[in-house]
């Protein structure tokens, strides 16, 4: 196949337009169901599992991610989009019919390994059938696929649970997405095949995020059994995660080493923070004050508009030297952001500080997130780029799926008590992984390519 030929304009057009829909339907089942998992929870009654339905859709996330990469890397990208095309679809149906929040929970799990899947099956394409100076582009375009469904998908989803019902937000997004099929997948046949071996690397890889995977999981699910010996099992499924995940990440990254190790462990803390407290805050409003789920919905939206100011903020900054303090300005504000609405969880506290607190948090992620990317990428050689690349989005997967893992076994043992009993411990523990990310980012020190 001729280089011409792969970079055919019209097969990157018809790209653009079926990833960018299954980008911005994506971030809306992302986005708009954390909106509604309060509503979703009563209905199941399943209240005590409530954290895991984000937080089993990171873990599946995290295994998609890592498995997806190596795989396209050896075998080209047709087999994996299939997989993610159809795991991501029966995910959303699952969780239309789901008659328990178990059953939910396991919808939501295959829609995090759906949706890795095809993002990094996305990335594929865009480097097989883009050229190099239209790719820049294209990721601007699907970085605003994702910003529409943030800014507006948490409203539209709690206008629809309010008509319809929260079933119909999953329903309305099967055809969605299989629009998108129907546009991808016939571009499949000019991407070319390949058939190579794992690398070692990759099987590490690989070995490590099931290990994960599976860690989070039994974790998860051990917090909420009514049972002693469920949280004795979920500690030792959490001995076993921190004892296999250093080798999904640079060495030293668990110990905060000066340079690209800390840039990753930055990212994955202040991701986490902001996971946490995005999980918690409609449940926070609903239940603690009495706000509706639209009105919540808007505060999510309003933590989006300042997350994308403070990503624009950073993107004006050229000097690497200044961009390197951010990810520590970025969790001083993420931390005092999440004091601020952690204080909201008391119910004589007036909602609004949650609000101003959530902008504030969001907005330091916004200074924090992108610039990691921009500074470990400039840190490392470029043969060296795809790994970093997928540490970091290893990182964002991991840090989500373990903050609700902890915040599980406390949610579950303070269920029963009233406000803010079961929702201080989320708010409390995103203020410390937002101070533990700037303190991360103090230890990226000077930069130098390695």
């Amino acid at each position: 196949m001729s280089k011409e030929t792969t970079y055919q304009p019209r097969l990157a057009i018809f790209l653009l337009v079926g990833a960018s829909i299954s980008i911005c339907f994506a971030g809306f089942a992302t986005l708009g169901v954390t909106t509604i998992l309060p509503s979703i929870a009563r209905s199941l009654h399943g209240e005590v599992m409530y954290p895991l339905a984000n937080g089993m859709a990171l873990a599946g996330q995290l295994l998609a991610t890592a498995v997806a990469g190596a795989w396209c890397d050896a075998r080209g990208a047709l087999k994996p989009l299939l997989l993610g095309l159809v795991t991501f679809v029966l995910g959303l149906l699952i969780c239309a019919i789901s008659p328990t929040m178990l059953v939910f929970i396991i919808g939501r799990t295959l829609q995090g390994l759906g949706g890795g899947f095809l993002m990094v099956c996305m990335y594929v394409l865009v480097g097989a059938l883009v050229s190099p100076h239209q790719r820049p582009f294209f990721f601007g375009v699907f970085a605003g696929a994702w910003v529409v469904p943030a800014l507006v998908g948490p409203y539209i989803a709690g206008v629809i649970d309010g008509y319809f019902g929260w079933r119909a937000v999953f329903y309305i997004l099967i055809p969605a997405i299989l629009l998108a099929a129907a546009i991808l997948l016939p571009l499949l046949r000019h991407v070319p095949r390949m058939n190579q071996a794992l690398t070692m690397r990759a099987k590490r890889t690989i070995k490590a995020a099931t290990i994960a995977f599976l860690s989070l999981t039994v974790a998860q699910l051990g917090f909420t059994l009514p049972i002693s010996g469920g949280m004795i099992l979920a500690l030792v499924a959490l001995t076993v995660l921190v004892a296999s995940i250093h080798r999904l990440f640079p060495e030293g990254t668990l110990r905060l080493r000066k340079g690209i190790p800390s840039m990753v462990a930055s990212r994955g803390l202040i991701n986490a923070g902001y996971v946490a407290t995005e999980t918690f805050i409609p449940l926070m409003l609903t239940q603690a004050h009495g706000w509706s789920v639209r009105d919540a919905a808007l505060v999510i939206s309003a933590g989006s508009i300042t997350w994308a100011l403070g990503a624009v903020v950073q993107s004006k900054i050229q000097n690497d030297n200044h961009r390197r303090h951010l990810p520590t300005l970025g969790g001083i504000l993420a931390a005092a952001g999440g004091l601020a609405t952690a204080a909201a969880a008391f119910p004589m506290v007036t909602p609004y500080i949650s609000v101003v607190g959530w902008c504030i948090s969001a907005f330091g992620v916004g200074l924090s997130y992108p610039a990691l990317s921009v500074l470990a990428l400039g840190a490392a050689p470029p043969e060296k780029h795809g790994y970093i690349s997928s540490s970091l989005q290893l990182a964002d997967s991991l840090g989500g799926a373990a903050a609700l893992t902890i915040i599980t076994s406390a949610f579950a043992f303070l269920a029963h008590m009233p406000a803010p009993g079961p929702l201080l411990p989320a708010m409390l523990l995103a203020v410390l992984l937002g101070a533990l990310a700037a303190w991360a980012g103090k230890r990226i020190g000077a930069l130098k390519v390695v």
